[in-house]
């Protein structure tokens, strides 16, 4: 069940995104600075938001409904994440 703080945020990034985001603004809603650090990511499995491909499309997907989840799930775990540059950033 979600919170309402998970609604909102849903509610949020799907008015602005849509139902599915590019890397391009997966990176820009989760704070990487570049598309190149979010497929790094991906590629080591530093980042647990699924992303997929659309046949006949370019580039990965990832759905809004597990961007919020995710960013929920880390300001409530208070979680620690690394990025590829092994800068570390507390979740507050």
């Amino acid at each position: 069940m979600k919170t309402l703080e998970e609604e909102t945020l849903l509610n949020e990034l799907t008015e602005k995104h849509g139902e599915i985001v590019s890397l391009d603004s997966l990176s820009k809603i989760i704070g990487y600075k570049t598309v190149a650090a979010v497929k790094y990511a991906i590629k080591k499995e530093q980042l647990s938001i699924n992303t997929f491909y659309i046949k006949g499309r370019k580039g990965r997907y990832a759905m809004t409904r597990d961007v919020a989840s995710w960013l929920i799930e880390c300001k409530e775990n208070n979680s620690q994440i690394t990025y590829p540059n092994n800068l570390r950033v507390n979740g507050k």
